[in-house]
């Protein structure tokens, strides 16, 4: 950890404070260590379905994966059109020091779609009725992308079991502006490339790709660059198994009423319901998370920890997965105590 922390502040003098906002001072930065993309732990030759479970929630199909052991358990939830799969990439780095539960989400991957319409709060309470299916008692919830304010009440709902919040590109207040149609001018206007990058992953998301174009996006560097910009830094430095873990899922049956139930929230829900401690993982290239909105984050909820990763788009289990991995477990160990 001292190591990385060194880096940060090396890397903190080269941002100057208009770049960062008036908050600076509360965020650090962690410097790129060239390692792009390249996995925390052994996980392509590992057969992920010996973990795999599935249990009945809601009297429907929850598809989760069970690693690792110990009284916390960090509990993985992916972001828009993605599946648990999207954390292989640390999984094993964790799971040698906590349990680990990633889980599909009602309406994505293997899950099946819950019976009443989704919310982020019906979410929320799936997610907490499986921690108990299964027996765990305190929980660092980890949310990527619109999972952040899954997570977010997760823990207001049910502070019982919430032990620690980390949101990954978890600040999406524009993401979440454009879905409920709020500002969506003055956003193209002040940030196109981000507003376009919005609207490409929502429509990505719905839009299920046959099976051999997939297999196409994800073998050619050319073609990862033209899909896969809104996601990654760096599309064309992803292995081909990387960017499949994107592009594969696509077309889940709850994107639709899952954008709708985004348009209808708040980002931070009840965060004064929250009583644990949370730390916000950023990309400083990111585009549907800007940086500006984990700023916004910071400015809206001081007592939150912001970690900005460099050289890092939306996707830091798969574009930083070592940093990464490091600022999960520093965390949760200290928090969880």
């Amino acid at each position: 950890m001292s190591e990385s922390l060194h880096r940060s502040e090396d890397s903190a003098t080269r941002h100057d404070n208009a770049q960062r906002g008036k908050h600076a001072a509360t965020i650090t930065y962690i410097a790129a260590d060239g390692a792009y993309a390249e996995p925390a732990g052994q996980w392509d030759n590992h057969d992920w379905a010996l973990d795999e479970r599935d249990a009945l929630i809601g009297r429907r199909r929850m598809r989760y994966l069970d690693v690792g052991v110990g009284e916390t358990a960090v509990v993985l939830l992916h972001g828009m059109g993605g599946r648990w799969q999207h954390w292989v990439y640390v999984i094993p780095q964790w799971a040698d020091r906590f349990r680990v539960l990633a889980l599909d989400l009602p309406g994505f991957g293997e899950s099946e779609l819950p019976v009443r319409p989704l919310s982020l709060d019906g979410l929320a309470d799936a997610v907490a009725e499986l921690c108990r299916h299964v027996g765990v008692k305190r929980v660092a919830i980890v949310g990527h992308s619109m999972s952040g304010s899954i997570a977010l009440r997760f823990a207001s709902r049910h502070r019982e079991l919430a032990c620690a919040i980390v949101l990954v590109a978890g600040a999406v207040f524009q993401f979440s502006s454009l879905l409920s149609r709020r500002a969506v001018i003055p956003y193209f206007l002040r940030r196109p490339r981000a507003s376009s990058a919005i609207v490409t992953e929502v429509a990505s998301a719905a839009i299920t790709l046959p099976k051999m174009v997939r297999r196409l996006i994800a073998g050619s560097a050319l073609l990862r660059r033209i899909a896969l910009w809104p996601y990654v830094l760096r599309p064309a430095e992803l292995t081909s198994a990387a960017a499949a873990l994107i592009v594969d899922g696509g077309g889940a049956p709850g994107v639709a009423s899952t954008v709708r139930a985004i348009g209808q929230s708040e980002v931070l829900g009840s965060i004064d319901d929250v009583g644990c401690p949370i730390l916000s993982i950023a990309g400083d290239r990111d585009l549907i998370a800007p940086l500006q909105d984990a700023e916004t984050l910071q400015q809206q909820v001081p007592r939150a920890r912001t970690v900005v990763l460099e050289e890092c788009g939306h996707m830091p289990m798969l574009e930083r997965p070592n940093a990464l991995a490091e600022q999960l477990t520093d965390f949760v160990t200290t928090s969880a105590v």
